[in-house]
């Protein structure tokens, strides 16, 4: 299953949804979630009805769900809906996560899908837009607060805009604690940070 947060108008939700589509079909795999293949969270209802439009248009409409509203609000009942279908079929779902939204926003969705226990080992994680506008206490986590197997950041240009610089990062998810067997707190990171 793709989480991904910040729908939009829908590409990057068709993009993932076409090439899970095709992997399945591959396999022989059927959708044996019980739920679409690719969960989309956008806050903006116009937005959200773009993108249902698109992804029928793409015929991936039966493989996206578009859910409306702040994530915020969202992703407790997604990940508790996650947490059962997950019991129910041995393990957690989410093998990927994109998180595209406000880079403010990042940590704690991330959290929230984290203390849910619904990503899978090995899951992969990208975050968007981490340069501009930014998501420096992300990009703190990732490289001093979280433990996780490994962290690329790539450098690319901004979407349109070929002369600008944005990051990219991905993840590979793992459960391993940190080394002092817990998760640095975000009063804690503000006390290590120096004021500018």
């Amino acid at each position: 299953v793709v989480v991904e947060v910040g729908t939009y108008c829908g590409y990057s939700s068709s993009f993932f949804a076409t090439k899970r589509g095709a992997r399945e079909a591959a396999e022989g795999v059927s959708r044996r979630f019980g739920c679409p293949s690719v969960l989309t969270l956008e806050v903006d209802l116009v937005h959200a009805i773009i993108a249902q439009n698109l992804h029928i248009f793409a015929g991936v409409g039966h493989l996206v769900q578009v859910l409306v509203g702040h994530s915020e609000d969202v992703l407790p009942w997604l990940a508790k809906r996650l947490q059962d279908q997950g019991e129910r079929l041995g393990g957690p779902l989410v093998d990927l996560i994109f998180l595209d939204q406000r880079g403010s926003r990042y940590v704690s969705d991330l959290e929230r899908l984290d203390a849910a226990e619904v990503i899978k080992e090995g899951a992969q994680i990208m975050a968007d837009n981490v340069l501009k506008p930014g998501a420096p206490l992300f990009l703190w986590h990732l490289t001093h607060g979280w433990q996780f197997a490994t962290t690329e950041v790539r450098s690319q240009a901004e979407f349109a805009m070929a002369e600008v610089e944005d990051w990219m990062t991905l993840t590979r998810y793992t459960r391993a604690p940190l080394k002092d067997g817990r998760r640095t707190s975000e009063a804690e990171l503000h006390e290590t940070v120096p004021e500018s």
